[in-house]
């Protein structure tokens, strides 16, 4: 349900922020009245909301702040919804514990706090400028683009954007009316399919979920008690954030290909050196301040690479027309996979026990071969440029000349 409201509002443009933060707030009203009434269906309905609201809010962020950006700084602009999508992770299980609001008092002004924010953007909206390419590939108006790339830019003279959009219109002329089912079928686009497909598979299957696990474990191996372990995923939360805060400025400087193969590669390699560590804690007391360090570094190559970028990189491997369905797939990837990975983590951990994450080990090596491979450098690059990066990497064949007859 969330990625079909997602996909209907990738297409209205500015309106669909509205419709997010309307969502959030009817959302919020919604779970307020569940305190009161006591009724299972109506429990799960709003459940049913607040999927409806956090998948708007997963389509249309990533879509609006690509659309909008220079290209030599679209990377991190991007990059910065994730930051801040994480930042209020990190509030939440601040808020959420019993010494602020984690008990059953607390609970109802939790509740309200979801719509606080959405209520103070809702006015700030009408300010904000339409997407440039919106305006101009889908509703026609060169005009309004025009206006808009003016107000974004800060600078009257925009004609080679607006020349880069023509270009792009002109590319995109197969692509029209792309539907996420048709998308799935276009061999032209099989391309940017897989890699998004790779890139959001490699996003859940790092092993991210089992380091979260490990760290609090591992605060408690080490007679930090259970109080302070429970501070353990707080911690990881916040350390991820501030390597998202240094990915975000070498996306830009350095690449995405550059960001995605560390830490693909180092997060593989992390996962051989945590499942070794954890496996000697029981012969060597210490072992946990070591695991304890192995964590911060995986963290902090999750955090530069296969966290933030795949979902820059759905951005930029389509253009206008298929790019609002590239992002629903990619996001029904993303919740599909993360319910996934935590029923087979549960069953893992049960038959292997501290060899779970050698489960997660090639699927970050495999992961770093295909971005090696097949993925383009698509820094500071326009779409159109992107796309033709993608085109033109085919298989080299090998022609063998047959020696001619004496």
């Amino acid at each position: 349900m969330a990625t079909i409201c997602g996909y209907s509002t990738t297409l209205l443009g500015k309106v669909a922020l509205f419709i997010t933060n309307l969502s959030a707030i009817i959302f919020a009203v919604v779970m307020t009245f569940s305190l009161s009434v006591h009724n299972h269906g109506y429990i799960i309905f709003s459940r049913l909301c607040s999927g409806i609201s956090t998948g708007i809010c997963f389509c249309v962020g990533p879509l609006y702040l690509g659309e909008i950006s220079p290209r030599s700084l679209r990377g991190g602009i991007i990059m910065m919804y994730q930051l801040f999508y994480l930042f209020g992770f990190l509030v939440a299980q601040i808020l959420c514990l019993q010494e602020v609001l984690g008990t059953g008092k607390g609970f109802p002004i939790l509740i309200k706090l979801f719509g606080v924010m959405p209520f103070l953007q809702l006015p700030l909206l009408p300010f904000l400028p339409e997407s440039p390419r919106y305006l101009l590939i889908q509703k026609r108006d060169e005009e309004s683009s025009r206006k808009a790339l003016k107000k974004l830019r800060n600078r009257n003279d925009v004609e080679d954007e607006i020349e880069e959009l023509h270009q792009e219109d002109v590319a995109e002329k197969s692509e029209k009316n792309m539907k996420p089912l048709k998308l799935l079928y276009a061999k032209k686009l099989r391309r940017q399919v897989i890699a998004i497909i790779v890139l959001k598979v490699g996003q859940q299957f790092d092993g991210i979920s089992v380091a979260y696990s490990y760290a609090e474990r591992n605060l408690r191996n080490i007679n930090m008690g259970i109080y302070s372990s429970r501070f353990a995923t707080i911690a990881s939360t916040t350390f991820l954030c501030m390597s998202m805060v240094f990915g975000i400025f070498i996306t830009d400087y350095k690449g995405r290909r550059f960001s995605l193969l560390i830490g693909f590669g180092v997060s593989g390699f992390i996962c051989v050196l945590l499942t070794v560590a954890m496996e000697l804690q029981s012969v060597i007391s210490d072992m946990g301040y070591f695991s304890i360090i192995l964590i911060c570094i995986f963290l902090f190559a999750h955090g530069i690479g296969p966290g933030p970028l795949p979902s820059v990189l759905v951005v930029e491997l389509f253009l206008q027309s298929s790019r609002s369905s590239a992002i629903v797939i990619a996001q029904f990837l993303h919740w599909v996979l993360s319910f996934l990975v935590g029923l087979i983590f549960l069953y893992i951990e049960i038959h292997i026990g501290p060899y779970s994450l050698i489960f997660f080990c090639p699927f970050g090596f495999a992961i770093f071969v295909y971005i090696f491979k097949f993925i383009p450098e698509t820094r500071n690059r326009t779409f159109v440029e992107i796309r033709g990066k993608v085109n033109t990497r085919n298989p080299r064949r090998v022609h063998f000349k047959m020696p001619s007859p004496k």
